[in-house]
């Protein structure tokens, strides 16, 4: 999806567009957006509302750009859990997936464990760089890695805390595995690439 929606009033857990069919998701899937300069919540359901949950401020605009999804008719692969966690139940199981021009896309909301990796992606659908994402989760918005070794990590939180989540979403999560296809694009959002390391 892509564009700016202006609100002069927020509505919460109502439908701000309805798409088509043959553009819905197979299951519900939860987006952190941009809201206001702070980050919001959007989630697409099998019916093809497209809900505002969480907006920052009362008046003003939501990003729709980061809502990435692919259609029901996608079959996506299981990945393998981590350190305890699961599927939330409800919501997209966790998968990912690669369309015709191979970009690797991510679903599902996902319950925590006891350590930072999530999960691990099948061998076909790793990047050869690290990349960096923004992740809705319960607690607003959260930083998730995907490594080379397929490891998907939640890195901003620590296990145990008070910061730790109790769920974390992998819809809108999605990138070319090859950092040098994607730098004769120019560099998309969320890559290290060869770029120094940032700390977020």
């Amino acid at each position: 999806m892509a564009g700016l929606v202006k609100h002069t009033l927020f509505p919460l857990n109502k439908a701000i567009v309805t798409l088509p069919a043959g553009s819905r998701p197979a299951n519900r899937e939860v987006f952190a957006v941009s809201s206001n300069n702070g980050v919001g919540r959007v989630d697409v359901l099998p019916t093809g509302e497209v809900l505002l949950v969480k907006g920052s401020g009362t008046t003003g605009w939501v990003s729709l750009s980061n809502v990435v999804f692919r259609p029901s008719t996608t079959a996506f692969t299981a990945v393998v859990f981590s350190s305890g966690w699961t599927n939330y139940g409800g919501y997209a199981p966790l998968g990912s997936t690669v369309d015709t021009n191979g970009f690797v896309f991510l679903r599902g909301l996902a319950r925590p464990g006891t350590a930072a990796t999530i999960c691990t992606l099948p061998a076909i659908h790793r990047p050869t760089k690290q990349r960096l994402f923004i992740a809705a989760c319960s607690l607003g918005a959260c930083r998730v890695d995907v490594l080379p070794t397929g490891a998907v990590t939640l890195t901003s939180r620590t296990p145990g805390t008070t910061n730790w989540p109790s769920w974390v979403s992998l819809s809108g999560i999605s990138f070319d595995p090859s950092p040098d296809t994607a730098m004769k694009r120019g560099l998309e959002e969320g890559e290290v690439a060869d770029l120094p390391s940032m700390v977020l």
